[in-house]
């Protein structure tokens, strides 16, 4: 390193509220500090880049879940600088063009995504990143909690605009999409700008005219006739609506400007329509007056347009543009013949023309000689080229940013762990070390499960059944269950059973079985209520004993011999209903004492049975913080104790009764999304969503 659901979107007032109750519940004495274990090789979601504009080494970017990060040497080393912040979702950064030691840094992520999570507001740093202070906050000030765009006028640094995306219903806090301008007095609100409707709607992309005072342009998506792009000039009082060849504006939804640096009335939007598919690339050589396409036919139907969408124009050359949606695209006439796939994320990591799928920024710079460089951000981190798009490496080392669903250790070897990761697939470790995690599986990595005898016996899933078993270092093919009809998926639950390592469950809306290490499966549950199971618990006190957790909240159990499987957690025993089961954990010693944690907000998150799910009460107390808990262990060499993590840290209860103490101590503040104690060695594991793992050596 350089010398850092439905229920589970969250908002601001949730978030500040479950830190500052982390921070104030009491620690054990003399704990120790939780060790950072990688992968530090992978990388992770990145939403944003900013670069120096006399130094092009030097850039700091923005990570969806890992907070700011910098390097001084273009990537090949880097350096958090961010850890306890109220938040680590960061979504836009921009320079003061007068004073690039100015930063600011847009907290909530503008993708869209389901695990695109709300901030904290807009960060300033003075000191080029070593230090940030809050400048305006949602509550405080009004401004969105996802900001996905931020521009600072190069004629006035104290002329600030923002823009974001729409909050939710839920949200406790008021958090309208559109732009927003600072105001000038900092006491004072945001002025929120209302040309475009005074209803909440989406503001993607702000840039100002780098060489007419007062000029700026914006795109806008608001499911009807006012979306596209938007222009207002110096003495004008409107802000006026650029149509003049471009498709109808209600056919418009995300999109992106750039500005060509070397012909500034040059513009090019990259936009999606609002099914998400690429509506066109388009230019304008008048300063936005008359467009026209740029696509040369090339784009043809391409999706994820609303998730991954970035544009960039060398910094000599007018004509030559890239933009990344799924895979990076290149013209250098622009747009008028010809444009050039130049990314291929379906090739070999380390392939020339690999480069990480869903890109989210880019960032076109000059060089000392005639060179240039292009930086992309991306779901798998930073890739870079310096030949002009045609050859690529990536430079995520260093950047601790991966966002994990899942987690578990070899029983057998500490040094053998992983987990199913966002978009980065299922990542093992052998040896323990933060910078050689690799790839047992693409995609969004779901549950994985180590042969509690054989390290090198293991399952790994991915989105949509997909299963595979590894065995003395080969991959078997691909093991998969009935479809299950209607459904769309990423975590897929495993368990493996007690009795033998043989034996392991999976969960669609259905529980499935295999008794044959996976060479058949079938299916042990009916439809349980109509929605996906996230969590499968086989009790290590006795392997017929099943429990399963869905996503409406519906608990169920199985016992041997029984050929329905029973409802035993219902609203007339517990007021959960409609929060997701995140964890079950029951006592190695006793199948039938079992908790239950949940996520949500507004209501207790922990409850514990001692009779299988008959009679239940809250194990919460009240001292835990009023966010989702995602994780329970019990460990086996301490049967009378409870870990418990979630999204407001990691703490520790004897199961006697509710005596909470909080074990979160330095780590980053972010989401802890799974939990393993490692009995041979005493190590509790966590799996945080945005920076890595980490482990604690437990006395």
């Amino acid at each position: 390193m350089e010398d850092d659901s439905r229920s589970r979107l969250h908002t601001f007032a949730d978030l500040v509220q479950a830190q500052e109750t982390r921070k104030a519940m009491s620690a054990p004495p003399a704990a120790e500090p939780w060790k950072e274990v990688g992968p530090t090789n992978i990388g992770g979601r990145m939403t944003a880049v900013v670069v120096h504009p006399d130094q092009p080494d030097i850039l700091w970017a923005g990570a969806s879940g890992g907070g700011v990060w910098r390097s001084l040497d273009a990537g090949r080393n880097w350096r958090s600088l961010w850890h306890d912040q109220k938040s680590l979702v960061v979504g836009s950064l921009a320079l003061d063009p007068k004073d690039p030691s100015r930063i600011y840094c847009g907290t909530g992520e503008a993708n869209g995504s389901a695990d695109s999570y709300p901030g904290a507001g807009l960060y300033l740093s003075v000191d080029s990143g070593d230090h940030w202070s809050l400048l305006a906050s949602p509550k405080d000030q009004g401004i969105p909690t996802r900001i996905g765009t931020i521009a600072v006028d190069p004629f006035d640094s104290r002329h600030i605009v923002i823009g974001g995306i729409k909050g939710f219903s839920e949200d406790a806090v008021p958090s309208l999409g559109g732009m927003y301008v600072a105001p000038v007095d900092a006491r004072d609100p945001w002025k929120r700008e209302t040309f475009v409707s005074n209803e909440s709607h989406n503001c993607h992309s702000i840039l100002f005219h780098p060489t007419k005072q007062g000029t700026i342009f914006a795109t806008f998506a608001e499911d009807g006739a006012q979306s596209g792009i938007w222009r207002l000039r110096a003495g004008e009082a409107q802000w006026k609506h650029l149509t003049d060849g471009l498709p109808a504006p209600e056919n418009f939804g995300r999109a992106s400007l750039a500005i060509a640096p070397s012909a500034p009335e040059v513009i090019y939007m990259l936009a999606a329509a609002p099914s998400g598919e690429v509506l066109g690339v388009f230019r304008s050589d008048d300063g936005g007056d008359k467009w026209q396409d740029a696509d040369a036919g090339h784009f043809g139907d391409i999706g994820k347009i609303d998730y991954a969408n970035t544009i960039a124009v060398h910094p000599k050359n007018k004509d030559f543009v890239i933009c990344g949606g799924v895979d990076l695209h290149l013209t250098q006439d622009g747009g008028r013949g010809r444009w050039t796939q130049v990314t291929h994320g379906d090739r070999e990591r380390g392939h020339p023309w690999y480069a990480h799928p869903d890109h989210h920024a880019l960032a076109f710079v000059a060089l000392k000689t005639d060179d240039s460089r292009i930086y992309d951000l991306n779901d798998g981190g930073m890739d870079v080229s310096e030949s002009e798009g045609r050859i690529w490496e990536n430079r995520s080392r260093g950047l601790a940013v991966t966002q994990y669903y899942t987690l578990d250790v070899a029983p057998s070897d500490e040094k053998r762990f992983g987990g199913g990761t966002q978009d980065n697939g299922a990542l093992i470790t052998l040896t323990g070390g933060t910078d050689d995690h690799f790839q047992v599986l693409t995609g969004d990595g779901g549950g994985i499960a180590f042969d509690p005898a054989d390290p090198d016996h293991f399952f790994v899933s991915a989105q949509n059944l997909d299963i595979r078993r590894w065995k003395e270092g080969k991959e078997r093919s691909p093991i998969k269950g009935p479809d299950p009809t209607g459904f769309s998926f990423i975590l897929t639950p495993l368990a493996l059973s007690s009795e033998r390592a043989s034996i392991a469950y999976t969960a669609s809306n259905v529980v499935f079985k295999t008794e044959d290490d996976g060479d058949n499966w079938k299916p042990v549950s009916p439809d349980l209520d109509g929605t996906l199971v996230r969590v499968i618990e086989v009790a290590r006190a006795d392997p017929q004993r099943i429990y399963a957790g869905t996503e409406d909240g519906g608990f169920f159990r199985r016992d041997d011999g029984d050929k329905a499987w029973r409802v035993v957690l219902s609203e007339s025993a517990l007021p959960v209903s409609g929060k997701p089961i995140t964890a079950i954990e029951s006592s190695p010693g006793d199948a039938d004492l079992v908790l239950v944690a949940l996520a949500g907000f507004g209501s207790r998150h922990l409850f514990l049975s001692p009779d299988g799910g008959r009679t239940w009460r809250d194990f919460d107390g009240g001292h835990l913080p009023d966010a989702p808990i995602n994780a329970l262990v019990i460990p086996k060499a301490g049967p009378t104790i409870l870990y418990a993590a979630g999204d407001a840290g990691v703490f520790k209860s004897g199961l006697a009764g509710p005596s909470w103490q909080n074990l979160t101590a330095n780590l980053p503040n972010v989401r802890i999304t799974a939990l393993v104690y490692h009995e041979k060695s005493r190590t509790l594991f966590a799996a945080t969503y945005g920076r890595g793992i980490w482990k604690l050596k437990i006395p």
